[in-house]
């Protein structure tokens, strides 16, 4: 960042959770130019790769919905299915879970050494670089550790590795493309109750890779029953934020709402995040 623009900072309001896409999609709705995020992701070499911002309402306010879409190639074997991706919080488990056990017989997806060679030679600002990259390992850390294995043998599975390669340079680049210097957010709203079925069987919400990576973090209980918070959600916070709790006095320059898939019956499922100037 230029030394005639000043320090800058966010807040992240966490009313219903966080996932990657929400995350995007309040920064695209304060002002982060999504051509600017389609042109990095061309860089970093993701092919068959859609984005998409929309403006929705979710119980009366407006906010931003993002979204992911994969274009089927047939020559590329580790395309199996043609989709879209809605990052539901309550469904959305992320990149990181090992798949190896479950189906031998699929060799396909990525692991963490291609993901940071893709975005080491995107051409990407390094500050973005380093975040992207620390936000990769976190979650593969948190995953080597529930599964009991390296970090280099954790398979990123192709349907969450592009999803979140996108979600997690997009937050990246958005706070330096907006100059953005300190990350800080509420405290982390979780789920009470519940169980959530997955590739490793029925397991308690929050998933073990999100609580994992949430770690000493602040986190209140939710009356909402369902996930609120994915693991690529998780690791953003854990790695971008300076600090949890109340907004931090600041000027308030620039406001975006992300949406979340789920429309709750009783509030608005969306993300806020404040930008602007420190007192």
């Amino acid at each position: 960042m230029s030394a005639d623009k000043p320090h800058r900072i966010a807040y992240i309001d966490m009313a219903t959770g966080i996932a990657g896409d929400m995350f995007v999609g309040a920064m695209i709705d304060a002002g982060f130019p999504i051509e600017r995020l389609r042109e990095a992701l061309a860089g970093v070499g993701l092919k068959g790769v859609r984005i998409d911002a929309r403006r929705v309402t979710r119980r009366g306010l407006g906010g931003t919905k993002f979204e992911v879409m994969e274009e089927r190639d047939e020559s590329d074997p580790r395309q199996e299915h043609g989709h879209g991706h809605d990052h539901e919080p309550s469904h959305d488990h992320g990149p990181g879970h090992r798949h190896a056990h479950d189906h031998d017989h699929e060799p396909h997806g990525r692991h963490l050494a291609e993901i940071t060679r893709m975005i080491e030679g995107g051409g990407l600002p390094e500050p973005v670089r380093g975040n992207a990259r620390a936000v990769f390992r976190a979650i593969g850390e948190a995953e080597a550790h529930l599964h009991n294995t390296t970090l280099e043998a954790v398979h990123f599975h192709e349907v969450g590795a592009v999803d979140s390669i996108v979600d997690i340079v997009g937050a990246c680049l958005a706070l330096h493309e907006m100059g953005v210097e300190k990350v800080f957010a509420s405290e982390v709203p979780l789920c009470g109750g519940g169980t959530v079925t997955f590739s490793h069987g029925i397991v308690p919400v929050p998933a073990p890779a999100t609580l994992e990576l949430l770690k000493g973090i602040p986190t209140r209980t939710s009356d909402l029953k369902t996930e609120l918070v994915t693991p690529t959600g998780a690791a953003l916070l854990r790695v971008l934020c300076a600090g949890f709790g109340p907004r931090p006095d600041m000027v308030v320059e620039q406001i975006g709402y992300g949406a979340g898939t789920k429309d709750f019956p009783d509030r608005p499922n969306l993300l806020r995040i404040c930008i602007g100037r420190p007192l």
